[in-house]
């Protein structure tokens, strides 16, 4: 058994590797062109993105907050008074009644074969199994540097995934319209019984009869779907560079065996 050496020669290690330079050569095309092969076979997905920003009616609050200023009521409106938030549209797009309108709506490929969503996932073995495979092609993210929220769809075909980000996009403005309307209602309902009672209740009862008329959309599209071009998976450099690594590490490893237990 060889002595344990503080010294390490270089050269020799590396003549080493040189001396087989030719097996580096074959494993290393044999590697390119296996793991080249192969992520062909896997099935490749397609990205799309769209950007949306929350509207506010500021113009609107400003105007009430000049009412109330005048009554000298000292109450305060926002204009971000909704229970469901921009930080919250993940959950809502998240939500099983969410995804089982989305999941019915039907799409077509760029070959022209029309699809209902809920049979792009054959292997769901449940209908909660098939949400959870949707939320898993779905981001919903807020932005904290310009408030917008990105909305991305990963999909096996470049024209159903830009037409289920544009569905997203459609559906989360329906439904948190139908909210906001809803919501509208109830106050209205609410201070029409208290609208003789006194000034502040009668302004916020013209507050929300104005409410309720209004139709303003929840938010805008900054950045509205494009027909992706390029896959973001397989990532087949990714892959390959990474196979390449790890067979030169082994090789290394292989050709230094006698050697390394000398530094150990």
């Amino acid at each position: 058994m060889k002595a344990k050496s503080d010294h390490v020669d270089v050269r020799a290690l590396m003549g080493k590797l040189w001396n087989h330079w030719w097996v580096f050569l074959i494993v290393w095309i044999g590697t390119v062109v296996i793991v080249g092969a192969a992520t062909y076979l896997l099935p490749r997905k397609w990205q799309c993105k769209t950007k949306i920003v929350p509207e506010y009616n500021l113009q609107e609050t400003l105007a009430f907050q000049r009412i109330f200023d005048e009554m000298g009521t000292g109450m305060q409106i926002s204009a971000v008074g909704d229970a469901i938030t921009p930080d919250t549209y993940a959950d809502v797009i998240g939500d099983c009644l969410f995804l089982q309108e989305l999941s019915q709506k039907q799409v077509t490929d760029v070959n022209g074969t029309m699809h209902k969503i809920a049979d792009l996932y054959p292997q769901a073995k449940s209908e909660g199994h098939l949400y959870d495979l949707m939320r898993e092609d779905i981001e919903c993210k807020p932005s904290r540097k310009d408030e917008s929220i990105g909305i991305a769809v990963t999909a096996q075909d470049p024209a159903i995934a830009q037409q289920i980000t544009t569905m997203i996009v459609e559906q989360l403005s329906t439904y948190l319209s139908a909210y906001r309307q809803e919501k509208a209602q109830r106050n209205v309902d609410y201070y029409a019984q208290l609208a003789e009672q006194g000034q502040v209740a009668a302004a916020m009862y013209e507050i929300a009869q104005v409410r309720l008329q209004e139709h303003q959309p929840m938010f805008i599209v900054l950045q509205h779907a494009e027909f992706p071009d390029r896959t973001v998976s397989p990532r087949r450099v990714v892959m390959v560079g990474l196979a390449l690594l790890l067979v030169t590490l082994g090789l290394i490893i292989f050709y230094w065996r006698e050697d390394i237990p000398e530094w150990l």
